[in-house]
């Protein structure tokens, strides 16, 4: 995370934009590769899942002049979190927090999330479980890396301050490069989870018990290249992630989607969400709420309406 700024920069002064994605022979997703053949992925998604609104801003209750990166929505999608490196934190990067009362209702003013969960360390890219009693996220704490994945619990899955120490998901999940940007996914059978996470430019996955216990090494998921922050729906059959413009796409970074038909199927070739929410400027670091309806982002200051360099957005679809 503290990394991304100086991608940004370097990206500014990239000349050499792929124009797509190498087929993937692997593919399970009957319409994507449909569309494939046909040069038309990006309709094919919009089609098959349905077409994303415009994103909107939301506004100064959330955003702020500084960064704000990492954003995930809980399931019943009342509290947002995300991280930010406003003045006033603990941290270089603070997660924060903010609610709502309703599907319709304004969003809140976002609170630091404080102690336990936040420190003088570098801290961000949060993700709740389903039941919301388990937070992950990443820091840079006391790790063996430069930043790892912690876990916290609450026993109130409604208290967004009632966070327990954290703890370090440990070596089977953290290595000496950087983990980042988990997703809890709860296994068809339910009687384990697996976490979805980025190791430098790359996604992994290892699965994970309901209450956190780590059960096996971390895997790679082959997803054609980069792909950095995946967030998977709840079903596991839809995962969302940005790269950069090394990948092709629109802008400076952007953000793309693979699907697949049963979770144990390989992923489809990733296909590029494009317009709206995709744009000549750089969006990053996105989160699909459970039912796959909603989005959450970043998008740099090019969007317009922004208040800061990276700033969070929400789109949304009528069906999936």
């Amino acid at each position: 995370m503290k990394n991304l700024f100086v991608l940004f920069l370097s990206l500014l002064f990239f000349a050499t934009v792929m124009t797509g994605c190498k087929r993937d022979e692997c593919i399970n997703d009957r319409e994507a590769s449909s569309a494939q053949k046909n040069g038309s992925m990006t309709q094919a998604f919009g089609r098959d899942l349905g077409d994303w609104s415009v994103p909107v801003h939301l506004g100064p209750e959330v955003n702020s002049p500084s960064r704000e990166l990492g954003a995930s929505i809980s399931a019943d999608e009342l509290s947002l979190y995300f991280n930010s490196d406003r003045p006033g934190g603990l941290g270089s990067f603070d997660i924060y927090v903010s609610r709502r009362d309703c599907l319709e209702c304004p969003w809140g003013q976002a609170q630091n999330l404080g102690a336990p969960i936040n420190g003088p360390d570098n801290g961000g890219s949060a993700a709740l479980s389903h039941d919301g009693h388990l937070l992950f996220f990443l820091s840079d704490r006391g790790s063996a890396g430069d930043e790892d994945l912690w876990m916290s619990h609450r026993k109130n899955p409604n208290d967004d301050f009632g966070w327990e120490e954290p703890v370090n998901l440990g070596p089977l999940v953290n290595s000496s490069a950087n983990e980042e940007s988990p997703s809890y996914v709860v296994t068809a059978s339910g009687e384990h989870a697996e976490l979805y996470f980025s190791r430098d430019l790359t996604t992994w996955v290892v699965p994970i018990s309901r209450n956190g216990e780590v059960l096996a090494p971390a895997v790679q998921v082959d997803l054609g290249g980069e792909a950095r922050s995946a967030s998977v729906r709840k079903d596991g059959r839809e995962l969302v992630f940005w790269a950069s413009a090394a990948r092709g796409g629109l802008g400076l970074t952007d953000i793309w989607a693979s699907t697949r038909h049963n979770i144990t199927d390989a992923w489809s070739t990733p296909v590029l969400l494009g317009a709206p929410v995709n744009t000549a400027g750089g969006e990053m670091e996105a989160a699909i709420s459970e039912d796959g309806n909603t989005l959450v982002f970043s998008g740099n200051m090019a969007r317009g309406s922004s208040l800061g360099f990276q700033d969070i957005w929400i789109a949304t679809r009528a069906h999936h």
